[in-house]
């Protein structure tokens, strides 16, 4: 009697700690740091382990759009209160068909009233700006092509080109849209310090993300926005 006593007890005792890694494996998507998008790509990965590298708090986003012919669209995403508070808002995007965009990336930290967007060309070896999505064509994405993206800068277009080939950065892009259509456009700010001495900024990553493979880095901010070509 006293053995099978004591063995419903580990019995329950083994019972309950399964049940408790149960519960942590559960964990949202949010707590775990990841979440998969339409397009299958899994962004929010950190594989930035150089913790002397923080990420940039952005709590705006806004695209400037501006026709070869002078028309200016401005959409923005803002999250005033920054992350784990309120949900923010995103503006919907309207463009001409047929038409070519220059397209300026703005980034601000409103919480410390500071222009994030210098802070990424300062440091332009170790960022990337990708534009993606299920309508997005372009060098990080095999969308429909509702609309096709390029890249229209270098890394020495902001500053001094120290390590490795001249790579694109985002900050600035020419976007071209197709016939009418809805869709959506998604910002993607990837973080890319060193890692123990070594960059990770590299030119085939841009390839192996738009396959959906996982990258390495971090997000600064992804940020998907409503589209509307009409």
């Amino acid at each position: 009697m006293k053995i099978s006593s004591r063995l419903a007890l580990c019995a329950a005792f083994s019972c309950a700690m399964a049940t408790g890694c149960d519960d942590d494996s559960g964990a949202s998507e949010e707590e775990s740091g990841g979440h998969e998008d339409d397009d299958g790509h899994d962004h929010d990965h950190d594989h930035d382990h150089d913790h002397n590298h923080d990420n940039e708090l952005i709590t705006t986003v806004t695209l400037t759009f501006t026709s070869r012919e002078g028309a200016v669209v401005s959409a923005s995403f803002s999250d005033p209160d920054g992350d784990g508070g309120a949900s923010g808002m995103t503006d919907p995007i309207v463009l001409a068909p047929e038409t070519t965009y220059d397209v300026a990336l703005t980034l601000t930290n409103d919480l410390e009233d500071e222009d994030v967007t210098e802070e990424i060309a300062a440091e332009a070896e170790e960022h990337y700006v990708f534009f993606y999505g299920p309508n997005v064509m372009g060098p990080a994405s095999m969308g429909d092509g509702l609309v096709i993206h390029e890249f229209a800068d270098v890394e020495t277009d902001y500053a001094d080109n120290e390590v490795g080939e001249d790579l694109p950065v985002g900050l600035a892009s020419v976007v071209t849209t197709g016939a009418a259509g809805e869709g959506e456009l998604s910002v993607l700010v990837r973080h890319l310090p060193p890692l123990n001495d070594d960059p990770q900024k590299r030119a085939e990553m841009v390839d192996a993300f738009a396959r959906g493979e996982e990258i390495a880095g971090s997000n600064d901010v992804d940020v998907r926005f409503e589209l509307t070509v009409e």
